[in-house]
């Protein structure tokens, strides 16, 4: 993380905080693009979007109120605005290693002074001595071994720290915390009344995080909040597009082996054709030399076949290296089939039994397709199977011609060497130096291709390894989504099963027995449609939900932290929900609805169940997404999320 990085994360975070130590100067923001402390470049400071700092000149370090700049009380400067130049030094200053870089005399404190001094060395240090750009601060830090990743994830564990202090059972609700429901939703089952939600609102105003990935998709109506900085992980597109990269690369480095064993590699033809030419010099001093005559014949006899038997060598390597990389690919498609089966099989056993009730048309319908599935890609095991084997066996078939022709070699290479001796006894001494050269060549040639074959063999095996690392997480990636898929299916089904107990409100007060069993035994008016989201995918499979939204009351929230873990989907973008997935309908920031989806069909068209509507668990059915009223909003995919 660059100091760049550092700013554009942890401003909003202060932005939003009450107990913060400064607030931006609105104005210095919209002004901008008229002050000599922006420009036009990428890498820049932003606030709300709006470009705050780039670099500052050396005139703009007069105007700075220093001592505004050293004070941390907040009632001290609570009615002073910070610049964004200002913004940048104070940050700056609240890290450890550059406080001890400025308080010089190391008294424990940084004086006006210091920090003055410390700014004007900091300016001239490049040369330049006009300009103090993020680049100046960058290199600051750089030189004072400073892990900006390390402190700002140790201040987005802070505030998170902080919001949990927060207790949302407790919190009373004013008209202002509600969530509204729009009052139709689809032709088959109109509202007759708002469905509302409550968003815990504490005391204490708790401070939201933030994270850069949350930037580009803003929670409306505010700057985009989170809870914690997300750990970015590969996803499984991600991982399939690096797939096919790799088996391009394992293809590329095929070619680069059989290049070899065809003599097509650019190193051995060199080395061949230097061959080439000592060989036809050899045979022609052997022709022109009478004591060559006897065994000339038997000569050209044995190199002809010897030259035939390394032809065949070669092929034969060639076709073994592409039949083990068949081999190692059919290995991964049958271990990638096998653990798609596993999952299917999974999936298909994890469902409940029958009822003989309404609830057991989406179970059976998808007990019908998973069965299908099972069957259609237990075929396909069989098939890869029988395909491995064979290759299997022809490897076997392979490896055997191949020590066939090694003998044979070994033969052809002790008649050659028989040959040469004779050479060498009766020849001239041109004749022997002419075979000495051919040697030599030779020598040379099958040197070269053993070097380039082991290095070409080398970048296979790694490619294929790297391709094999890729595929194993891949695996990996679909067994946590069968495991996601589990607990979206059980979420499902929990939600499927508290509406057949007929849940409703005791006199449309928000209340009842199983509503405070949602709300985890609390009394109290808080409108519910986010917790008995959060029981179906926490206490009710006995978990805490920690790995997702957790424990809420608002559906807002649980929207905020899909955006910001990056699984959230808006209406109509292309995304097909799935069983267990939750929708989600917004009005403001803070207000909106949440359900849970329960069954997609081929058409379009989907099933929720939703806490708190009519007063009650209630289904509906919407024949598409765009049917759905304006304030629905997309969904939070959590068969994806919880993988």
């Amino acid at each position: 993380m660059n100091y760049y990085d550092y700013l554009n994360a942890k401003l909003p975070i202060i932005q939003n905080m009450k107990d913060s130590a400064y607030k931006i100067d609105e104005k210095a923001v919209t002004s901008g693009t008229e002050s000599s402390i922006f420009t036009d470049k990428k890498d820049i400071v932003k606030y709300n979007d709006n470009p705050i700092f780039a670099f500052a000149k050396k005139d703009d370090l007069k105007d700075i109120d220093y001592e505004k700049l050293l004070e941390n009380d907040p009632a001290k400067i609570e009615d002073k605005k910070f610049s964004p130049l200002e913004i940048v030094m104070k940050e700056f200053l609240s890290i450890d290693k550059v406080k001890d870089a400025v308080d010089t005399d190391k008294n424990g404190e940084m004086s006006v002074d210091e920090v003055k001094d410390y700014f004007n060395k900091l300016l001239e240090k490049d040369g330049n001595g006009e300009e103090l750009s993020l680049e100046d601060f960058e290199k600051a830090l750089q030189e004072l071994n400073v892990n900006l990743e390390e402190i700002f994830e140790k201040f987005a564990k802070e505030v998170e720290d902080k919001e949990n202090i927060s207790t949302p059972d407790k919190t009373e609700v004013t008209p202002s915390q509600t969530e509204e429901q729009p009052a139709t939703v689809s032709e088959e089952t109109p509202y007759s009344e708002p469905v509302q939600d409550y968003a815990p609102v504490s005391s204490a105003a708790p401070a939201a995080s933030y994270s850069p990935a949350a930037s580009s998709a803003p929670v409306s109506g505010g700057a985009p909040v989170q809870d914690s900085v997300p750990v970015q992980t590969e996803s499984l597109e991600q991982l399939e597009a690096q797939k096919v990269e790799k088996e391009k690369v394992v293809t590329e480095k095929q070619a680069d082996v059989s290049a070899v064993h065809s003599g097509k590699n650019e190193n051995i033809k060199a080395a061949k054709d230097e061959e080439t030419k000592a060989k036809e010099a050899y045979d022609k001093a052997l022709k022109s030399d009478e004591a060559a005559k006897p065994f000339l014949k038997d000569i050209e006899k044995n190199d002809k076949a010897l030259t035939k038997n390394e032809e065949n060598i070669s092929k034969n390597a060639q076709k073994i290296s592409e039949t083990e990389s068949k081999i190692s690919q059919a290995e991964m498609s049958l271990s990638t089939a096998e653990g798609d089966l596993a999952s299917l099989e999974q999936q298909l056993n994890s469902l409940p039994a029958l009822k003989g009730d309404d609830s057991d048309k989406s179970v059976k319908a998808k007990k019908d397709e998973l069965t299908k599935q099972v069957s259609a890609k237990k075929k396909e095991v069989d098939k890869q199977k029988k395909e491995l084997d064979k290759l299997k066996k022809e490897l076997d078939k392979l490896n055997k011609e191949k020590e066939k022709l090694e003998e044979e070699k070994t033969k052809l290479e002790e008649t050659k060497t028989k040959l040469d001796e004779k050479v060498k006894e009766v020849c001239s001494e041109d004749t022997k130096a002419k075979l000495e050269a051919y040697n030599t060549a030779r020598s040379k040639t099958q040197e070269v291709k053993k070097t380039e074959l082991d290095k070409a063999n080398t970048a296979l095996k790694t490619a294929q390894d790297e391709l094999k690392t890729i595929v194993a997480k891949i695996a990996e990636v679909k067994a946590k989504q069968v495991s996601s898929s589990d607990k979206a299916e059980q979420a499902a089904q929990i939600a499927e099963q508290e509406l057949a107990k007929g849940v409703r409100e005791d006199n449309g007060n928000n209340d009842s027995v199983d509503i405070r069993r949602y709300k985890k035994g609390a009394k109290n008016s808080n409108q519910w449609c986010g917790y008995f989201t959060s029981y179906c995918f926490g206490d009710g499979q006995g978990s805490d939900n920690r790995e997702t939204f957790g424990y809420t009351g608002s559906s807002q929230e649980i929207k905020r932290k899909a955006i910001n873990a990056g699984h959230y989907a808006k209406k109509n973008s292309g995304y097909t929900p799935k069983r267990g997935d939750v929708a989600m309908w917004t009005k403001t920031a803070s207000t909106g609805h949440v359900g849970i989806v329960t069954q997609v069909y081929a058409d379009g068209s989907f099933d929720t169940i939703e806490g708190n509507s009519k007063n009650a668990v209630t289904k509906h059915h919407y024949k598409s997404q765009s049917s759905v009223s304006g304030t629905f909003d997309g969904f939070v995919k959590m068969n994806e999320w919880l993988g």
